[in-house]
């Protein structure tokens, strides 16, 4: 029988790391450009199939012109119908190619980040970049104490909010792994068992998709 407490338990619980589910990173477009594709898909809609029609028919033209009018307005919407799908196809089509897929795993152990990068894709990875963004100051420390690592968006008290990592000369190719330098959070501070440390990881390569996942580390963590 364990002599552990309920409390002791739960404390063991709460210093788990946590892991969230990898996003895939898309481009949003814009409320104007949104409003300028409604127009462009919505006016010629309204126009050609709505307003022409019903002008026409209520129009004091014989019957032959009527018709040939009506016939013309919906030619031009099977051309944009036409147009539309081959767009569609070409999408399609760029999805089915050749491509790289970076799955990135983490771990942690005495609060040293290892992250290892796998392409499950069937093409090579190439310049993968990794970004590693904290959501609390007095992790990363403002100096060469995580070479490999780039450190941007630095703060007025010495310490930055970002560590990135660029593979310039990297290929990693289809069913490969790839290990980045480590990452060694900073201990110095009283952190005190600090749960759940937000780290944003952002991960992108040459023809891949942009991949986003959230962690939470526990510092200090056991091996």
């Amino acid at each position: 029988m364990s002599d552990r407490s309920p409390d002791d338990a739960v404390e063991s619980h709460e210093l788990r790391d946590s892991i969230g589910p990898v996003k895939v990173v898309r481009p949003h477009l814009s409320s104007g450009l949104q409003t300028a594709v409604i127009l462009v898909g919505g006016l010629p809609t309204a126009v050609l199939l709505g307003i022409i029609p019903l002008v026409t028919l209520a129009s004091d033209s014989d019957t032959a012109t009527k018709m040939s009018v009506i016939q013309a307005a919906t030619s031009w919407w099977a051309a944009v119908v036409a147009l539309i799908a081959s767009a569609v196809a070409l999408v399609a089509y760029r999805n089915s190619i050749q491509r790289p897929d970076l799955v990135m795993k983490a771990s942690n152990s005495l609060s040293v980040i290892k992250l290892t990068l796998t392409n499950a894709g069937n093409a090579s990875a190439l310049r993968p970049v990794v970004r590693l963004r904290v959501g609390n100051e007095g992790v990363f420390q403002r100096d060469d104490h995580n070479p490999g690592w780039t450190y941007e968006e630095f703060q007025v008290d010495g310490y930055c909010g970002v560590l990135t990592w660029y593979g310039a000369d990297t290929v990693i190719y289809p069913g490969f792994k790839f290990d980045l330098p480590l990452v060694t959070l900073d201990e110095s501070a009283d952190l005190r068992a600090v749960r759940n440390w937000p780290v944003t990881a952002t991960w992108v390569c040459e023809g891949g998709q942009r991949k986003e996942q959230h962690f939470g580390f526990t510092l200090p963590s056991a091996r």
